[in-house]
């Protein structure tokens, strides 16, 4: 069995009950699995163990005595079910010190691998593995790869497979095991209206860009700065934004800043951290405007990952331009899904002219055809389950 590990604290599965109050819109990157399970009939299972929360900083949470800590859990999660519209009759909830040697533990990195993680290890025993989903994981990286090297049935998986990727091998070059390549999943309503010779001979890009510098606390993106060298998650985004006015003829720029940045005010721009400026954006019909362009340029992560907005893109007819080391794994090529680039803005515009139109429509339709078949939410939900299911140990 597949059990999902504290699923209330962030948005990569459902909406968390923090959003709700900070009026936040929840991505749920991996909702599919919530969703595909129960269209299946199938419960969710989840264990849920009192070492963390949706509200109190994991610091200040740790100091609560364990009686309160359940109490405040107990309410968070159920707020959880209702805003996911959810039951406890929807649910499969594991007690976290009961062993079950044949169950797998599914934890997102993001926030589980990090705060009060001594805590953890009694669950973490209880299961056969705790596979550590690295999604986020270039947010204190250091701290992160530490913890999940000290369990010893931890097994590493993300969106595509990063094991060649500089930054991973910098944290991880202990990790030996199978690195696990769980895709996205391409909601339905990504489809391909307009035929691509009636569209715009341009790419549309995509996408939010965060300054590094100002966010905090600092300490959280130190590791992936001071190895990088960047001061954001993805160098081509920030590359066609600060270049929109000069590529304005060959690249439609929608990219915005994941936050309102540089507030004068100190205690505003504290207060800003709570909140992202994507309102505008989420205004967008994007599966139309995906449909008006030929090629799209979503940006992959320099640590490793695709975006899903890529996937997304492929889906609506678009040509991706992307770089081809970030889809290991998942059974795309360049020329036959998507084409490359080398992270030039020349490249990106060369690869705009390289082809001709039939060779635009070829990979137009291998690439829809191919995320159709293979990252629609039930196929990325019976390859989650696949991939999750196996025994590692023989």
């Amino acid at each position: 069995m597949i059990y999902l590990y504290n699923p209330h604290v962030d948005d990569l599965l459902g909406e968390p009950p923090h959003f709700k109050y900070l009026g936040r819109r929840p991505l749920k990157k991996y909702g599919f699995f919530i969703e595909q399970s129960m269209l299946n009939g199938k419960k969710i299972n989840i264990c849920i163990d009192n070492t963390i929360s949706a509200f109190i900083p994991s610091n200040l949470f740790s100091k609560i005595p364990l009686f309160f800590r359940k109490m405040i859990v107990k309410i968070e999660f159920r707020k959880w079910l209702k805003l996911n519209n959810l039951s406890l009759k929807d649910v499969v909830l594991k007690d976290e010190t009961e062993k079950r040697s044949s169950d797998v533990l599914l934890a997102f990195s993001y926030k589980l691998a990090t705060g009060n993680f001594e805590e953890r290890r009694a669950t973490f025993d209880a299961f056969r593995h705790v596979v550590f989903h690295l999604s986020h994981y270039f947010v204190s990286t250091n701290e992160k790869a530490n913890n999940m090297k000290s369990v010893p049935n931890a097994l590493l998986a993300g969106d595509s497979d990063i094991t060649e990727n500089e930054y991973f091998k910098c944290f991880f070059s202990w990790y030996e095991k199978p690195f696990l390549v769980l895709p996205f999943a391409v909601a339905g309503r990504f489809k391909k209206v307009k035929p691509i010779v009636d569209r715009k001979a341009m790419a549309l890009a995509t996408g939010s860009l965060h300054d590094l510098k100002q966010e905090l606390p600092a300490e959280k993106y130190r590791d992936y700065m001071g190895t990088t060298g960047a001061d954001n998650y993805h160098p081509v985004r920030k590359m066609i934004f600060s270049e929109r006015n000069s590529a304005l003829k060959y690249i439609d720029c929608r990219i915005s800043y994941y936050r309102d940045y540089g507030k004068s005010n100190s205690l505003i721009n504290f207060l800003a951290h709570f909140v992202v400026s994507q309102k505008k954006y989420f205004g967008i019909d994007i599966v139309s405007l995906y449909n008006d362009y030929r090629f799209a340029v979503v940006g992959e992560e320099l640590s490793g990952f695709p975006a899903l907005g890529s996937f997304e893109a492929i889906s609506c007819g678009c040509v991706l331009i992307g770089e081809s080391k970030c889809y290991a794994g998942l059974g795309l090529l360049p020329d036959v899904h998507f084409i490359e680039h080398s992270g030039t803005l020349d490249s990106i515009l060369d690869a705009i002219d390289r082809k001709g139109a039939t060779e635009i429509e070829v990979i137009s339709e291998t690439g829809k055809k191919t995320i159709d078949r293979c990252f629609s939410p039930k196929s990325s939900f019976q390859t989650w389950n696949d991939v999750l299911s196996c025994d590692f140990e023989k």
